[in-house]
């Protein structure tokens, strides 16, 4: 099998190479940040990565596109600092023109890639433990392979927000309406396996065979078998989403570790582990503006969802980063996004207490 690089961005952020296969020549590109330990895509390389998808686009004898990323990762999503700060001039606020932006490049990425897989297959590789956009970005593709050990959560709502890169939409159309509305609103992991069973993995392999099976299945002229098993029925989903989302549930918590940190000696470190093993527990409090705009979403399109519309998935697309976008600019989210950044300064903001719970 023969590589050769064609297209490697001065900033380091894609790398396109060429590659034959049994007399069939596609794609491989890959994707990372050279200046970030996670890999989280920095606003710089979306100039890249379509410098590199031109010639995927434009090169007729490419018949498929792998996309995967450096170190093992396409990346780990956005870096979460870029949504963080108040909602006042006065209390250092994102820059809320430059995150509507990065959403919509990312949203407009996804969209090439499905126009690419029209006419050339798609498949991406993951492994490891994503959450938010480093699910979402394999998702762009029509195939996916990922290592046993994977584990994936759209966990926006559990910070304030949803989905930006059309984790939701994407969801939907790999697997169906229900587990979007399912995965979006709960933030809920799974695990390889169970990916593979709704339908968002096509191909489960051990992590030094991903490439090839990635590449093996690009070449392929059939597409994987693939059952839609449903995650929960509405019963079970109203269930879990009215328990994470009662505010006195978390309350309890927040009060009985306010009591422990009052304590002489206390640790900051245990309380810390006492806290997430509670949270595993009982699920980490959602964001009720997070799961009003995820449900609205797919009430807003689920019946109309068509993958072969393209003028509908942009919509959607669209749409969801929208309604990302507009969360920012919200108290639930500077409550999220402060019980991942904040959590060392005090141990209680682990525990975000949203107001309309």
């Amino acid at each position: 099998m023969s590589e050769e690089i064609i297209f490697q961005g001065k900033g380091g952020f894609a790398v396109l190479s060429s590659k034959k296969v049994s007399g069939v020549e596609g794609a491989l590109l890959k994707i990372s940040n050279p200046n970030s330990k996670v890999n989280t895509v920095a606003p710089e390389a979306f100039a890249e990565i379509n410098q590199a998808l031109d010639q995927v686009e434009n090169e007729k004898k490419f018949k498929f596109l792998v996309l995967y990323g450096g170190e093992g990762k396409i990346h780990a999503g956005a870096d979460v600092n870029m949504f963080s700060g108040g909602l006042l001039e006065n209390e250092n606020p994102p820059n809320f023109a430059a995150v509507e932006d990065f959403l919509n490049k990312g949203t407009a990425i996804d969209l090439r890639i499905k126009k690419i897989g029209k006419e050339k297959r798609t498949v991406s590789i993951m492994f490891g433990e994503r959450f938010g956009g480093s699910v979402e970005w394999p998702l762009f593709t029509e195939f996916c392979v990922a290592s046993p050990e994977t584990g994936i959560s759209l966990s926006e709502a559990t910070i304030g927000i949803i989905p930006g890169w059309n984790g939701i939409l994407n969801v939907m159309l790999k697997s169906s309406v229900a587990n979007g509305l399912f995965m979006g609103a709960t933030g809920t992991r799974l695990n390889a396996a169970q990916m593979q069973e709704i339908g968002v993995v096509d191909r489960v392999t051990e992590p030094d065979k991903l490439m090839s099976m990635a590449i093996d299945l690009a070449v392929s002229n059939s597409a994987p078998a693939q059952s839609r098993r449903r995650l929960a029925s509405e019963e079970e989903l109203w269930k879990i989403l009215g328990d994470r989302l009662n505010r006195k549930r978390y309350q309890a918590l927040f009060d009985e570790v306010s009591r422990m940190k009052e304590q002489p000696g206390a640790d900051p470190k245990e309380l810390g582990k006492f806290i997430d093993k509670k949270l595993d527990e009982m699920g980490k409090p959602l964001a009720p503006l997070s799961v009003e705009s995820a449900i609205g979403f797919v009430a807003k399109y689920g019946s109309r969802l068509n993958s072969k519309d393209m003028d509908l998935l942009k919509e959607m697309a669209f749409d969801e980063a929208g309604r990302c976008n507009a969360l920012i600019r919200t108290h639930d989210r500077v409550k999220g996004i402060n019980s991942v950044l904040k959590a060392r300064e005090n141990i209680l903001n682990k525990i975000p207490l949203y107001e309309r719970m």
